[in-house]
This record gives structure tokens, sequence and C-alpha cells, in this order.
């Protein structure tokens, strides 16, 4: 979808080069005027390019076991640690915004969502699934 975005404002620049300038109507009737001499490229994202920086310390409960879990983001690829700063943790911020990381010390799956401020998810170990919460 983004590619197909790209492409027609990239035709559409264009057949503006003549005109020199582009207006982009907006869903409230405004209009934007752009002068396309004024620009190198163009970068086009959507809301769901945005992605959430989970980078921090949160407090985590993970089935009643209680501690930090200490996050560093980079793009989309998080490391860290989970109830003790040698427990460590990597994974990854997935394209819907949720998080999936492995705790290493005991090969736990976590994934979770983040929900009014809260991490809210459910965790893997020993064939059973857990559930886990973390707040800032």
């Amino acid at each position: 979808m983004k590619k197909m975005i790209f492409l027609m404002l990239f035709g559409i620049a264009g057949m503006c080069l003549q005109a020199q300038t582009v207006n982009i109507h907006k869903k409230d009737g405004s209009v934007i005027k752009i002068a396309l001499k004024d620009f190198d490229y163009m970068n086009i994202t959507s809301e769901s390019d945005t992605q959430e920086n989970f980078s921090g310390t949160w407090n985590v409960n993970a089935n009643g076991h209680k501690g930090n879990l200490i996050i560093q983001q980079n793009g989309n690829k998080i490391t860290g640690s989970i109830l003790s700063t040698t427990d460590k943790i990597s994974g990854e911020v997935l394209p819907d915004g949720s998080i999936t990381f492995t705790r290493h010390s005991c090969n736990q799956v976590y994934k979770g969502n983040l929900v009014n401020g809260k991490l809210i998810g459910s965790f893997t170990w020993m064939n059973g699934n857990y559930k886990w919460e973390a707040s800032r």
C-alpha cells in the first residue's frame, strides 16, 4: 500500500514539476500548497508506521513474580533484562505495535501489547501459558 501511494505521489509530483506546486486537500477541507522547488525528496508515512518506544524501566508482574523489566529499544529490536539485571532478554517490536521477547535463562517467550499505558500479555514456559503485565 505504501509503495502504491509513493508511486502515485511520485507520478503526481512528476506531472506537477512544470507547475512547480502541489496542492494537498485535507479531510477537513483545507488545502496545503507545496512549492516543489523547496524539497529534495518526499517521505511518506502512515499512522501504522509510527512506533512506540518501549525503552526504560517497567515494573513487571510475571505470574506473581515481581521486579523490573528493563528495555533498550533500537528501531524494532529490543534487548534488556527482566526480574534481575543478569536475566537477559531480546526480541522485537512487531509491525502491529506489539512486542515479543525471549527470557533466555529459562527460554520463556513473552508477547504483549500496550493498553492504556501498560504492557499486558502472556508468556509460555514448560508447556504452560501465563499472564504478565508491566507499567512505568
